[in-house]
């Protein structure tokens, strides 16, 4: 069985930078200018003092026949996507447990490699550690090359946040439910086919 190569620090800090401009990509929107009125005690047009006209009146310096009202334009602006950040942090706690665990099962991850090869389990257990586990390490990096299709559908799971609650929670599910499985297929079907 050939060797997995760890990728170094250089991926965790690949992943993590991917998965925060996900993140700033749906949790944030661009707001376009908008006009609002607000009062103003000066005439909006001539800026003369209405003090004592009453409201509806036209400013007898200008003429203007809304002189209390003023347009105010504000700018375009970057905000927060009020909805979409909380569904973000309510499920990145979950996200991170998952990620925990699996960082906990590496080596039961690796060793099934070997057990499909007709391998016994202990032997499977410290030829994983021994090997693949060796190279990998224990690093963040480590652990997202062994649970690399757990990464992506994390990953995936940001672009979901626009949806309906409903529809969102259970495409979250079904990614979570995908990831894991497909972390155990990805270190059992191809060895089963190998051997």
């Amino acid at each position: 069985m050939c060797r997995r190569q760890s990728g170094g620090e250089e991926l965790a800090g690949l992943v993590a930078l991917l998965y925060l401009v996900c993140v700033a990509m749906m949790v944030t929107r661009w707001r376009p200018p908008r006009s609002y009125s607000t009062y103003t005690p000066n005439c909006a047009g001539c800026n003369y003092d209405l003090d004592g006209l009453a409201d509806g009146l036209p400013c007898p310096e200008c003429g203007s026949p809304t002189p209390h009202v003023k347009v105010v334009r504000s700018g375009s602006h970057l905000g927060w996507h009020g909805p979409r950040l909380v569904k973000w942090l309510m499920l990145l706690p979950l996200w991170a447990m998952l990620l925990l665990v699996l960082s906990a099962c590496q080596q039961p991850l690796v060793a099934l490699s070997y057990w499909v090869q007709g391998y016994g389990w202990q032997t499977s257990n410290r030829a994983a550690s021994g090997r693949e586990l060796a190279d990998i390490g224990c690093s963040l990096s480590g652990v997202l090359l062994v649970s690399f299709p757990f990464t992506v559908s994390m990953l995936a799971a940001v672009f979901v946040v626009h949806l309906r609650t409903r529809r969102w929670a259970r495409v979250t599910v079904i990614l979570m439910a995908c990831g894991v499985l497909a972390c155990v297929a990805l270190w059992t079907i191809p060895y089963i086919c190998y051997s």
